[in-house]
């Protein structure tokens, strides 16, 4: 909990450094909060999923559309909105479960981001490596295929770096005082 508290209270400090145990207590904490926050959600949409899934008729219309892809526009819209009706009012009630839950998880990480980029900068520094590499972790969520994967190798890269034993700053040995006794 120590670690959660340091980091939010050096949330813009990207100067200094960052023990290895210091930063894996607060990603982790961070983390497993952010997945106690959405597990509703996962529960929720995962039963509606299942539920869905297994009811045959899905089933026939994914293969009608699979193996007749020019089907009429007009004609698929129908046979979806049938499909749908008995699960409208129950989509509706999941519907605003799993928004609340996710919007309360959107929040928190927009309350983590933060900290999170300044305990990496931190870190990376205490390994040595520059804090350069957290610049391409902001690019990891654009929808841009190529830049989302440059910025993936850039993530698993500073990651490794973050893995990494602390480097000291390397002080010259004291000049030996000549004794003329």
């Amino acid at each position: 909990m120590h670690a959660l508290l340091q980091g939010f209270r050096q949330y813009a400090d990207f100067s200094g450094r960052t023990s290895r145990r210091d930063f894996w207590q607060f990603v982790s904490i961070t983390q497993v909060i952010l997945i106690i926050l959405l597990l509703p959600a996962w529960f929720v949409f995962l039963e509606f999923f299942n539920e869905l899934i297994s009811n045959p008729q899905v089933l026939d219309l994914i293969f009608a559309i699979a193996q007749n892809p020019d089907i009429i526009h007009q004609e698929l819209a129908e046979e979806i909105a049938a499909l749908w009706e008995p699960y409208a009012e129950e989509l509706l009630t999941t519907y605003r479960l799993h928004l609340i839950c996710t919007c309360v998880a959107a929040v928190w990480g927009l309350i983590i981001a933060t900290p999170t980029l300044a305990i990496t900068a931190r870190r990376l520094k205490d390994t040595g490596h520059s804090r350069w590499w957290i610049c391409p972790l902001v690019f990891l969520f654009l929808p841009l295929p190529f830049i989302a994967d440059i910025a993936f190798i850039c993530s698993i890269i500073t990651l490794v770096y973050c893995c990494q034993t602390g480097k000291k700053d390397e002080v010259l040995p004291p000049v030996p005082s000549e004794d003329k006794t």
